[in-house]
């Protein structure tokens, strides 16, 4: 009984530090204008890298054209943005205005909206930097969830779902008082939570995921 124990606390371990990560990964705080940052066309031969807006170092912007400055370091170097979101005026295929500068020079940049959350707003900047393939590569690495395929989140998801739900049931199995209740009450009671465990699980991977499939 001792070694499930330890097993369970280890299985709750790992998924509580998943979560965290797949939550520092998704969008950024709704209050921020910039969500997300994307590098890079899906056309060109170095691809495309991501990362999420709370990689970014926010806060309301000096030039009253913008309502938002955002800073993260690239490669070495500080990358700015100034953005606002859309208004009357602005282009229909966009969710605002941005600019952006780094390494001494100013690139062009977008709002759009990020691809499996709707609601965010990602600034893309098509011409990633002057940054070769291998810091493309180097940046992936540095910011690995949010640049997963999409069917190795899906398979993970689909991995823990069962194992979390065993582990939520073995957890009740661990503390229950055999032999001071009956029998019938005992069964009644690991099926509902044997119910509300995988659903809840189910419901609880896909909200930590919901960012990273479509």
């Amino acid at each position: 009984m001792r070694s499930l124990r330890i097993v369970l606390v280890i299985c709750f371990l790992l998924f509580a530090t998943l979560a965290v990560l797949l939550r520092g990964a998704a969008p950024g705080p709704a209050a921020q204008v910039v969500q997300g940052v994307r590098l890079g066309a899906w056309e060109d031969a170095e691809g495309t890298v991501y990362f999420s807006g709370q990689r970014l170092r926010c806060e309301p912007a000096a030039d009253s054209d913008y309502a938002e400055g955002c800073r993260a370091e690239i490669a070495g170097q500080a990358l700015t943005l100034a953005a606002r979101p859309w208004r009357m005026g602005d282009s229909l295929t966009t969710r605002g205005v941005c600019v952006a500068t780094y390494g001494g020079r100013a690139w062009p940049c977008t709002l759009q909206s990020h691809h499996t959350y709707p609601g965010a707003t990602v600034a893309h900047l098509a011409d990633p930097l002057g940054l070769d393939a291998g810091q493309m590569s180097a940046l992936r690495r540095r910011f690995p969830i949010e640049n997963l395929p999409e069917t190795t989140i899906v398979q993970v998801a689909l991995i823990l779902w069962p194992l979390t739900a065993l582990a939520l049931v073995l957890a009740l199995a661990a503390v229950w008082p055999y032999g001071r209740v009956r029998r019938a009450y005992t069964g009644l009671v690991f099926a509902a939570w044997s119910m509300i465990a995988l659903l809840g699980t189910a419901w609880g991977l896909a909200f930590l995921t919901r960012g990273f499939w479509d």
